[in-house]
């Protein structure tokens, strides 16, 4: 449920383990829904997020209260229904709103539950706390934000990614499949997938910039549904919409440049790309990351620029100064591989094997 990424890897990995009859419910406004389903995970819609991605204000959630009241019913009692016709042995929420109606309606009918983190803590799993059996927390600052008689129930795992985040992966092969020259410099340009005007608007200014300072360099480019001016069929350029799998883009870059959200900057991270982490107003993308990015930039694993500090001129500059000192990419590198935790999907694996374990005793036992 909810975060698609989060939800595959585990739905993967558990598959490794027990023999796995597993379905993903969506709300029916949820994009990616045919990327889950590619995957071999049927899906079940469940009821409409109001307000997509975006957090909410506590003027947002006064100004919804009555439409997020009511979807938040219809959504439990669709649930319900699901829930009576799968009779799962486990639920684990991966989203915040997205998750919320879904794994409520769990808790309440007594399966087992989970709640699992993007990174920062949502609004939604801080108050599932009071009824699932476990909260997974991906920092340790938020144990402190439950009152005590619950953190029995929580557990620091971090956020889970795919094993292949930490996989080596060649700079020359990851080029070569984009059409990319093998031996030029690539940047990153990340944008949130579905895209914004702002975020267009700098990355032409941010490749215009960097280009003139360093010819060479080529470029990556994900823009959701809005190119950035001048990007398409330029050479040394590779702009899509969106990236199926950005893990196998990533190795291909030196320096990435990311809008999106908290897994692609924990994704790049894990491979080892420089990165400098913007926030721009008209995504929904801003209040999420900025948690996140002043964490990496704490551990020196990235550098974060919130809104009024993300300019051309100054992420053109970062970008400039991470190409002309290598020994500085290594060093993020280091530290975002160690940031990224690569243990995070066998802490939340042990997670869930201990509930299925209280619940079930022996019944799952893992070979």
């Amino acid at each position: 449920m909810g975060h698609l990424s989060h939800a595959a890897v585990l739905l993967d990995v558990l598959a490794q383990r027990y023999t796995l009859e597993a379905a993903v419910t969506l709300p029916r406004n949820a994009r990616f829904r045919d990327w889950i389903e590619r995957r071999g995970y049927p899906v079940e819609p469940v009821g409409t997020v109001i307000g997509g991605n975006r957090e909410f204000s506590g003027i947002d959630l006064l100004r919804h209260a009555a439409s997020l009241a009511a979807s938040t019913v219809s959504a439990m009692h669709e649930s319900r229904r699901v829930l009576e016709r799968l009779r799962p042995h486990l639920v684990i929420g991966t989203g915040g709103r997205a998750s919320f109606a879904p794994v409520l309606a769990a808790a309440l009918g007594g399966y087992p539950t989970i709640t699992v983190p993007h990174y920062a803590l949502r609004r939604s799993n801080h108050l599932l706390a009071r009824v699932v059996d476990r909260t997974c927390i991906a920092r340790e600052q938020d144990l402190t934000r439950f009152p005590a008689y619950l953190r029995h129930r929580l557990r620091l795992t971090g956020t889970p990614l795919r094993p292949e985040a930490f996989a080596h992966a060649s700079k020359t092969v990851a080029r070569e499949r984009l059409g990319l020259d093998p031996v030029r410099p690539v940047v990153g340009l990340i944008g949130y997938s579905a895209g914004s005007t702002a975020t267009a608007r700098l990355m032409a200014d941010v490749m215009r910039l960097v280009r003139a300072r360093h010819p060479e360099v080529q470029f990556v480019v994900q823009h959701g549904a809005h190119p950035p001016p001048g990007a398409g069929g330029a050479e040394g350029v590779v702009a899509r919409p969106f990236f199926d799998d950005l893990l196998s883009v990533f190795p291909a870059c030196e320096v990435a440049v990311t809008a999106a959200g908290e897994t692609t900057l924990l994704e790049l991270c894990a491979r080892g790309v420089a990165s400098v982490c913007i926030s721009l107003p008209d995504t929904p993308i801003g209040p999420h990351i900025a948690v996140l990015g002043r964490d990496l930039e704490a551990a020196g694993a990235a550098v974060f620029l919130p809104v009024e500090r993300t300019t051309v001129a100054a992420v053109a500059a970062l970008v400039d100064r991470l190409l002309e000192h290598p020994e500085e990419r290594r060093r993020m590198a280091r530290a975002g591989w160690i940031a990224s935790r690569p243990d995070a999907v066998q802490s939340v694996l042990h997670v869930i094997s201990e509930l299925l374990q209280e619940r079930y005793g022996s019944t799952f036992a893992t070979g």
